[in-house]
């Protein structure tokens, strides 16, 4: 007897009438996010500084794992001193240590977020800080910088290419509030010497600027003098605060321009560095605060505007 069902095709047994069995489709994982809410506006004249993640991916054999860390107090509270408004980024992924929807208290930072459909993948956190950094820039172009936490980047590795920028590191130039200053007397702190910091970093970033296009050691020369009146006005100043102080090394990084990268048959940043001498300038000029200036050529975007990258960090605390 015939148990199976009779069709227009013919007799089919049970067990061919069952749905195959179809394993369930894994959906990709996207490591870019799908929407942002980004923060409160600049106003006029403002410049924003974007705060990188305390966060830190560890490599493993089987992919990687996060290491949370608090807000690290020092470095966001320099890099208020030179900008207007923070913005600490989240996403809707995780709350970890360092998230804060104003890591101030007072009203100067903002939270942007990055939204993601679906997953939780350390990949995803790696580069969320530098997506919603874009953002803010498409916004508000040539106003937000890059300010880096420990030792976590915020462009992931695989937007970069060696020796397509350069970093200027000022080794123990800066004095700025100790890290257990409250933010309201970095507030203060920075009032007092408001014209001082803006002239510090328009010539520091002004020497960026001359460096990334420049073959000519006189025009930067002229600048790093520039930046060296400035640095010792502000400095100073910095010391008859009455404020705990500390002791502080700044690292700016910006990219090469087109022309340079492209000088002496593609090995022109280096070229060009060693040339302009910056180490020896630096050293003969202001009675040698500027000894401790260093530039050399770092990884860099492979395409795009160049943003301001910087890392601060506090060697020691004094007064």
């Amino acid at each position: 007897m015939n148990k199976g069902k009779h069709t227009l095709f013919g007799s089919v047994s049970r067990a061919s009438l069952r749905p195959p069995l179809v394993a369930p489709q894994r959906q990709e994982l996207s490591l870019v996010p799908s929407q942002f809410q980004l923060g409160s506006t600049l106003a006029k004249g403002e410049r924003g500084g974007v705060i990188g993640s305390a966060t830190k991916l560890l490599p493993e054999s089987d992919g990687a794992v996060m290491s949370f860390r608090n807000v690290n107090e020092g470095e966001v509270k320099i890099a208020l001193l030179f900008v207007d408004k923070l913005d600490k980024p989240s996403t809707n992924l995780m709350k970890v240590k360092d998230d804060s929807e104003d890591v101030t208290g007072l009203g100067l930072a903002t939270q942007s977020r990055a939204i993601f459909d679906s997953g939780i993948d350390p990949r995803q956190y790696a580069g969320f800080v530098w997506e919603t950094f874009k953002e803010l820039e498409k916004r508000e172009p040539g106003r937000w910088s890059l300010w880096q936490q420990y030792d976590t980047p915020i462009i992931p590795i695989a937007n970069l290419s060696p020796d397509l920028a350069f970093q200027i590191n000022l080794a123990n130039g800066l004095i700025v509030p100790s890290p257990l200053t409250p933010y309201e007397d970095v507030l203060d702190f920075k009032e007092r010497h408001r014209d001082e910091l803006i002239a510090l970093r328009h010539h520091l970033e002004e020497l960026a600027i001359k460096l990334s296009k420049e073959g000519d050691a006189r025009a930067v020369n002229l600048e790093i003098e520039r930046f060296d009146a400035s640095l010792s006005e502000y400095l100073k100043k910095a010391r008859k605060s009455n404020v705990r102080k500390a002791v502080a090394s700044l690292t700016t990084e910006f990219d090469w321009t087109a022309a340079v990268r492209g000088a002496a048959g593609g090995g022109g940043p280096v070229i060009v560095a060693e040339g302009l001498n910056i180490i020896a300038a630096a050293a003969a000029i202001g009675g040698g605060i500027l000894a401790g200036l260093s530039v050399k050529s770092v990884a860099g975007l492979k395409k795009g505007p160049s943003p301001f990258r910087y890392i601060a960090r506090i060697e020691k605390e004094y007064g």
